[in-house]
């Protein structure tokens, strides 16, 4: 599983909407290291269209991912992520890369909890629950 980080020169997760690279990090037996880095400069004053079309092209060089770690995010990127591109975001103040393990564990418990949460019911098994 691979986690993207947007941060800056300083190795500091960034807000969206501020300029900065989006560095992908992929596990091996060695620890984390980093894939690919990718320029994001999401511009505030973008309209919907092309703010929706910088997301697409930044994360179609992000194969793999599953987490996106930023500092803070606006609805519209959560949203563009989460709900078009399935990528989970999180929010992170600092340098994330020593707690990715942490990061990629609690997403994966909260996986399986919304997995066990959620209801099971088929009518082909003959579930007659009531609406």
């Amino acid at each position: 599983m691979n986690i993207a980080v947007f941060m800056d020169n300083n190795g500091e997760t960034l807000p969206f909407g501020e300029a900065g690279t989006v560095e992908l990090y992929e596990r091996d037996n060695d620890g984390w290291y980093c894939v690919s880095c990718v320029p994001f400069k999401p511009d505030r004053t973008m309209n919907l269209k092309l703010l929706r079309q910088c997301i697409y092209k930044m994360a179609s060089q992000l194969g793999g991912c599953k987490i996106f770690i930023v500092r803070k995010t606006q609805g519209i990127f959560k949203a563009i992520v989460e709900e078009e591109l399935g990528i989970h975001v999180r929010t992170f103040d600092g340098s994330p890369l020593e707690s990715l393990d942490q990061i990629r564990e609690q997403w994966e418990r909260e996986i399986i909890a919304a997995g066990a949460a959620a209801p099971v019911c088929s009518r082909a098994r003959g579930c007659n629950r009531e609406k």
